[in-house]
């Protein structure tokens, strides 16, 4: 049986996508939606700006596949793909975001790269914030220089603790947001 899974990482802050991103996106303009507050699924051409908004938004994107263990199951070792075995979606931190947010369907396989450049950026700065590296994470968004916290933090990874994982993660949203991030 072929090895099914695939592990990523953000590329280096240098790096530009090298094909032309496809914006999959149900909607021609964003919605009417409150920063940090989530959109119907397929709804945001547009992800949040502030990275304390972004990381709300994604964990409620999140929550939403949580809730259809039928369709999704978070694998916070790939973006957003269908498991060959048993035809359910995969999906990271930021594969929710790119299923719940941009609107991808379970059957397709998606990655930031298939995205406009700002979305790209954003995909990969909550990869970044998901495992603690807060001062890469805004990097991609360029918002490194009004940080004064620490680089990294522990971030519970989901595995170990899919509750402790949200709660660190609500944590890094507030410390972002208490600063104007």
């Amino acid at each position: 049986m072929q090895n099914t899974t695939e592990t990523f990482s953000s590329p280096p802050l240098s790096t530009t996508a090298a094909e032309t991103p496809v914006n999959i996106a149900t909607t021609p303009s964003p919605p009417a939606c409150a920063e940090g507050t989530a959109a119907p699924a397929g709804t945001l051409t547009t992800l949040p700006g502030k990275p304390s908004a972004l990381i709300r938004v994604a964990l409620a994107d999140l929550r939403k596949v949580e809730a259809l263990p039928d369709i999704y199951r978070v694998n916070m070792d790939v973006w957003h793909r269908e498991h060959r075995a048993d035809a359910v979606c995969e999906v990271c931190l930021a594969g929710s975001m790119i299923s719940q947010s941009l609107g991808a369907q379970p059957g397709e396989h998606r990655g930031p790269e298939d995205f406009d450049q700002e979305t790209t950026w954003k995909l990969y700065a909550l990869n970044e914030f998901r495992v603690g590296n807060v001062y890469d994470g805004l990097t991609y968004l360029d918002r490194s220089d009004l940080w004064l916290g620490a680089d990294t933090r522990t971030i519970t990874e989901y595995t170990t603790s899919p509750s402790g994982f949200h709660r660190d993660m609500q944590k890094l949203a507030g410390d972002l947001e208490a600063v104007g991030l």
